[in-house]
């Protein structure tokens, strides 16, 4: 054989298949492929048959991720309006969300939560039992070398044809109201041509627009906009290429230079490999789809796990922070809190202004000189109350041992230890190196922060509560007296400003803390106060 590795065959799972008559059917293939005795005994052993879950609806309709690796800034793509003239339009162009369709296919398969696992059939179950074993034979061939192969006499859909299938009915589930498997290629064979994606984060909804829409929507959030830099494209020659190769031998430096290695290996980049590199898309808003969410794509950075440990203990160092702000770490402690201030004045001779809204431009707009100067203010503040300049963390984000200041037991495996001047270094290097690819072209951020990257979230809070604490302050410096209680989940604030009733200047002082909390907020971000 040409590599000693496991040989893995996958199956969708279906209620009623027998995994047993699968690996027996597997068996007869290599005992019809396989010349060698010996041989054949050990790819037995080597092949494990193991069910996979079934796609979503989402994950089985979404293409917008082939348009933005074929992106060529500068070359128009192919408009499609033309074959849909009954679809709702955008700016000229098709764009809509699924759920304003009323009638259809559309109606019938996405009017339902695209995270929905799609309901097998029949025929779609021997689909993928067919592919299955053609992978499998694909997989044998690929192991073993050719003067022990024998010529293919079984198709591999005749040792799929062989297993009994499950009885399934071929209708859409009328107790959930689910599509099929059938339903959905069905759909994406009607609408051959255009986008689909989902819409806005964890809503569960699908958007579907024309590839022109789309595309402009990446120029005009990327290769169009100020905030950032694209020095290189393909048609220049390989600039990019060897561009990415360049920055992953910068990177894979600076990691062995800090000793990051202590923490996690330094992943095996490939040279040339753009797949380790992160990629960007953009999300339409649910709000107005003219308005697009630019998501950076961080799942195969090499920094993926230092940056990710990083943003939990700056998370964590800013729930003990011992400064006021209205950060709330978690969105289920929010009725505690709730439930907390209301205990707390409910008896009180005080009356409210309630200020509620969200936080606009809270990652993109933000200047990197903010950012650093945020995290050093807080990094000071809980050196300064705590006199720890250590902070440890699990490695695993699902570990139940929560994070703490100082240092973790040497013989504690499961946990990391940054120091703060390492932390300082870690949001430097993710500020400085804020690069990733749009099809043909390779960008670095200047302005703002990924919204995808492990650490950007907490960056984004930390500014946030640094200028709450400012505003904060400055009323105890006009003297304003009104209690101010807030709670803030990630951009969404709540805040209320007390005032002693019939007295006009303890309203005055109160309507004077809510405009300063409004627009006390960093010069780039905007509260969008909704009416209460």
């Amino acid at each position: 054989i040409k590599y000693n590795k496991p040989i893995t065959m996958r199956v969708p799972y279906t209620p009623g298949l027998s995994l047993h008559l699968i690996r027996d059917k597997a068996f007869d293939m290599i005992d019809d492929l396989l010349q060698s005795p010996i041989l054949t005994r050990l790819m037995k052993r080597r092949v494990r048959v193991v069910f996979t879950k079934r796609r979503s609806i989402g994950e089985t309709l979404k293409n917008y991720s082939k348009l933005c690796k074929a992106y060529e800034h500068g070359k128009p793509c192919e408009c499609v309006c033309d074959k849909f003239p009954n679809l709702p339009k955008c700016e000229g162009h098709v764009a809509f969300k699924a759920t304003d369709v009323q009638n259809g296919l559309i109606r019938q398969c996405l009017h339902t939560n695209s995270k929905n696992i799609l309901t097998p059939t029949q025929v779609s179950v021997k689909q993928e039992l067919d592919t299955s074993f053609a992978d499998l034979q694909e997989q044998l061939r690929h192991v073993c070398y050719s003067e022990y192969i024998r010529p293919a006499t079984t198709s591999s859909a005749e040792y799929a044809s062989d297993i009994h299938l499950p009885v399934i009915s071929d209708e859409t589930d009328k107790k959930q109201k689910l599509p099929t498997t059938h339903d959905i290629r069905k759909l994406k064979r009607k609408y051959d041509g255009l986008i689909f994606s989902d819409l806005d984060k964890n809503g569960g909804c699908m958007f579907m627009c024309c590839p022109c829409y789309y595309e402009n929507a990446l120029k005009a959030t990327y290769t169009e906009n100020k905030s950032y830099t694209h020095p290189s494209m393909l048609e220049k020659g390989n600039r990019v290429r060897r561009t990415v190769e360049r920055v992953h031998r910068r990177w894979a430096t600076f990691y062995d230079k800090h000793k990051y290695t202590k923490w996690f290996p330094y992943p095996r980049v490939t040279p040339g490999d753009k797949t380790k590199f992160p990629s960007a898309y953009v999300m339409a808003k649910n709000k107005d789809i003219k308005k697009f969410r630019p998501i950076v794509s961080y799942f195969k950075h090499p920094f993926k796990r230092v940056l990710n440990g990083a943003g939990r203990a700056l998370q964590y160092l800013l729930s003990v922070l011992d400064e006021p702000h209205f950060n709330l770490s978690s969105v289920s402690g929010a009725l505690r809190e709730f439930e907390r201030i209301n205990d707390k004045y409910k008896d009180s001779n005080l009356s409210c202004i309630c200020l509620n809204g969200d936080l606009a431009n809270m990652y993109t707009s933000l200047d990197h000189k903010s950012i650093r100067k945020a995290v050093k203010w807080l990094l000071s503040k809980v050196k300064a109350s705590t006199r720890r300049h250590e902070v440890s963390v699990p490695i695993s984000k699902h570990n139940e041992s929560p994070p703490h200041l100082g240092r973790s037991s040497g013989k504690d495996n499961d946990r990391i230890t940054f120091t703060f001047d390492e932390l300082l270094e870690i949001v430097n290097f993710d500020l400085s190196n804020a690069m990733f690819c749009v099809g043909d072209t390779l960008l670095k951020q200047v302005v703002g922060i990924p919204m995808g990257s492990p650490i950007s979230p907490s960056l984004a809070q930390i500014i946030c509560a640094y200028y709450e604490s400012q505003v904060i302050c400055e009323n105890k410096k006009q003297n304003q007296t009104n209690p101010v209680e807030g709670v803030r989940y990630v951009d969404d604030l709540t805040a209320f400003i007390f005032y002693l009733k019939n007295n006009a200047k303890s309203r005055a002082d109160a309507e004077e803390i809510a405009s300063r909390i409004q627009f006390g907020y960093h010069k780039d971000m905007e509260l969008e106060v909704e009416d209460t």
